[in-house]
């Protein structure tokens, strides 16, 4: 039945069908860091085994996974579904027909060998390793370790029949994967640059005109659609509590839309959610919509909700030292540059980056005073009626939000109303999965 099975026996031919295993459990795992990624790109929180899924979120939206995306149309995690797919048919052909097919697993383990080195150097570059990553990498140098084993000593591989071999199958699991991936948002400010272009200003059935939030409404995905209509009916079903007074509010104070946000400032979901409303600046009215950006670390050196010991009061410092710089014309831009480097960011470099803005010797001074830490205080109880549960907490005029783009930017087109009559064209929202 196989040629392994003349050359190698029954153990041999195990050896085949547990790599084949391995491939569909690859899979099936990558399939899971697909639908995760689905729900952080929806708003949501993903799992992430070790930590609170801050690592994974920040991998998953680096720079280098938004171009795989963008280029491909599969997101990463799709990429592993194709590579466990193929890895698993060929093992499992091989085990039944022998070359071409065994020669292709063989070139499949290696490539994926070669991505987990370059996918692993590429995480690490943009601040460390997901957990939920490390697992796939496992099961890819599991793989590879017993197609290599099953196929010693080495025969004279028939290298061009086993490329082509394994270049189809990976072919055919894109084709099939490539419709799903179509729908897959990317990350939220590059979601924001591509949908604010705006289709056209009049229904192509009826010829009626529509209004820019109609637009932008027809230009999200399914997935989006149903995540934002769950995200709303939270959103209305939200008791309004009273904000805090305004300190340092980026933009008009008669905004229709007030923004509130508490961030730690190394947390990377933080990062993302001030580079997404980087990405509406300029894109909407100026007048639509202000931001306050207050303080919650994740460090009981200063967070007096918090338990345990102090961890990294580095965390507090920054905290101050954007608070230090909230009479800057340019206070969003400071606290922008800050989250772009809280991988590296320390007290020294800190006030370099003050610098570029005012006087080091007055943020220093600032750093030191008792007025500020009493800011930062009183921050973090600002934040107690809004039951913080991690950060960013983002309030938008009083209620309870999600920090994600197409929530903000709906709202922002609808003047702050979320019963807005264009919103009955979504889906009906799902109470039990609201997004908040």
């Amino acid at each position: 039945m196989s040629n392994t099975n003349s050359e190698g026996g029954d153990v041999r031919n195990a050896f085949w069908l547990l790599a084949g295993g391995v491939g569909l459990a690859n899979a099936g795992w990558a399939a899971f860091q697909w639908q995760q990624l689905l729900i952080a790109r929806s708003g949501g929180t993903a799992f992430c085994p070790l930590g609170d899924g801050t690592q994974c979120g920040q991998i998953w939206d680096s720079a280098f996974a938004s171009a795989i995306q963008s280029n491909t149309v599969l997101p990463i995690a799709a990429w592993g579904v194709v590579w466990g797919a193929a890895a698993a048919g060929l093992a499992i052909a091989a085990w039944f027909r022998g070359d071409p097919f065994r020669t292709g697993a063989i070139v499949t383990a290696a490539a994926g060998l070669a991505s987990v080195f370059i996918l692993g150097a590429a995480s690490l570059a943009s601040g460390g390793i997901c957990s939920t990553c490390a697992i796939t990498y496992a099961g890819v140098l599991v793989y590879a370790g017993i197609v290599f084993f099953a196929t010693r000593p080495w025969p004279a591989l028939a290298l061009g029949p086993g490329l082509a071999t394994a270049a189809g199958a990976v072919l055919v699991f894109y084709a099939l994967l490539y419709g799903p991936a179509a729908d897959t948002p990317g990350r939220a400010q590059d979601r924001i640059e591509t949908l604010v272009a705006e289709p056209s200003a009049t229904d192509p059935q009826t010829g009626a005109p529509r209004s820019p939030l109609e637009r932008y409404l027809t230009r999200l995905r399914g997935p989006e659609r149903q995540a934002l209509a769950d995200a709303l009916l939270a959103y209305r079903e939200a008791e309004p509590q009273e904000i805090p007074t305004a300190r340092a509010l980026y933009g008009p104070a008669e905004a229709p839309v007030r923004i509130n946000d508490w961030i730690d400032p190394l947390c990377s979901h933080c990062k993302t959610f001030h580079e997404t409303v980087a990405a509406l600046v300029g894109r909407v009215p100026a007048s639509s919509f202000s931001l306050e950006t207050r303080h919650f670390p994740l460090d009981s050196a200063c967070n007096a909700l918090l338990d345990g010991p102090p961890r990294y009061p580095v965390r507090c410092e920054i905290a101050r030292g954007i608070i230090c710089m909230e009479d800057s014309e340019d206070h969003f831009g400071f606290t922008g540059e800050v989250l772009k480097n809280q991988q590296t960011m320390d007290r020294a470099q800190l006030i370099t980056i003050a610098g570029k803005y005012g006087s080091q010797n007055t943020f220093e001074a600032c750093l030191n005073d008792p007025a500020t830490q009493t800011k930062l205080e009183a921050d973090v109880q600002a934040a107690v009626p809004f039951a913080p549960r991690g950060t960013p907490l983002v309030i938008v005029n009083g209620r309870p939000g999600v920090a994600w783009g197409p929530f903000l930017y709906a709202l922002i087109l609808a003047n702050g109303d979320a019963s807005h009559p264009a919103f009955g064209a979504l889906p009906r929202p799902r109470p039990a999965n609201a997004a908040l």
